[in-house]
């Protein structure tokens, strides 16, 4: 691992304009000044708080939260730049508190992104495919679970069992502590619906089907200034809401299949902070 790698990874994921501001806030240096620790760090932040994939989960109970942490070992954080195989998660970071209150796990993997070239002259555009780096990040606060996972799909597509439920799959034979088994995964639609209820978020946009005729509708605002919280909060129940987009501030999020909502945002930790916070106490309170 050298500066130049993490420097690349940092700039690949267009947050060299964050970095830099890690690097004056908390080191008080200039980020090409970074030494390869501190670069370590910054990037440590991005794979934590980048745009991200968030599920929530819950432990049943207080003994499996402590079972499950204590029977971690801590890792240092190494992230990964050269992968054995695509798509398959590789070790990266393991933190526990010592009183198995609390805990952070994460992962590496790398997948193939598909993208567009244009050539030295501009004029056409050829398909092509660049390997990326993906991280996995699971945390918890209190007795909830967060699994977040850098963008590998569209919507609701990385929620299936292509993608996340083969990565958890991964992790519970990594860790070979059972995680997935001792937590229960949590449908947020109606959270967000007390979110936008109290003004915590903003809704700017839904998808949503009647399930007794199979028609879709859709609804955007034109208005930066609008806010369909209304019309949500008060959709019937035979009403499936498909995507769901919101914002907090000026971050933009999306809601998909009642569980997965996407945040994006350049790795700013205090945004990621409020979100999560915000949806637990929702939580706490159904």
């Amino acid at each position: 691992m050298t500066t130049e790698n993490i420097q690349k990874e940092i700039e690949t994921r267009q947050l060299k304009r964050y970095a830099q501001k890690i690097a004056k806030n908390t080191y008080s240096k200039n980020y090409t000044d970074l030494s390869l620790d501190e670069l370590k760090e910054v990037l440590s932040i991005v794979d934590r708080y980048g745009s991200k994939y968030l599920q929530f989960y819950k432990f049943e109970n207080e003994e499996d939260k402590k079972t499950f942490i204590s029977n971690l070992e801590n890792y240092d954080y190494n992230p990964i730049f050269t992968f054995k195989e695509q798509e398959k998660l590789e070790k990266s970071f393991i933190h526990k508190t010592s009183d198995n209150e609390n805990f952070e796990i994460m992962f590496n993997f790398e997948v193939i992104e598909e993208t567009w070239k244009s050539n030295e002259e501009n004029t056409i555009k050829e398909k092509i495919f660049i390997p990326r780096r993906r991280v996995l990040y699971l945390h918890n606060i209190e007795n909830y679970v967060i699994l977040s996972i850098d963008p590998i799909g569209i919507g609701r597509a990385v929620a299936g069992i292509e993608h996340l439920e083969k990565y958890k799959n991964q992790v519970e034979k990594i860790l070979t502590n059972s995680l997935f088994d001792r937590i229960n995964k949590l449908d947020i639609e109606e959270t967000i619906k007390n979110l936008l209820e109290n003004l915590t978020l903003t809704a700017k946009g839904v998808k949503y089907e009647d399930k007794q005729t199979a028609r879709e509708t859709t609804t955007l605002c034109k208005n930066s200034q609008d806010n369909l919280k209304d019309i949500i909060v008060k959709l019937p129940q035979n009403i499936n809401i498909q995507d769901l987009r919101l914002k907090y501030n000026k971050t933009s999020l999306e809601l998909f299949n009642k569980d997965l909502l996407k945040i994006n945002s350049r790795a700013n930790k205090e945004v990621h902070d409020e979100i999560k916070t915000s949806i637990i106490s929702i939580l706490q309170e159904q």
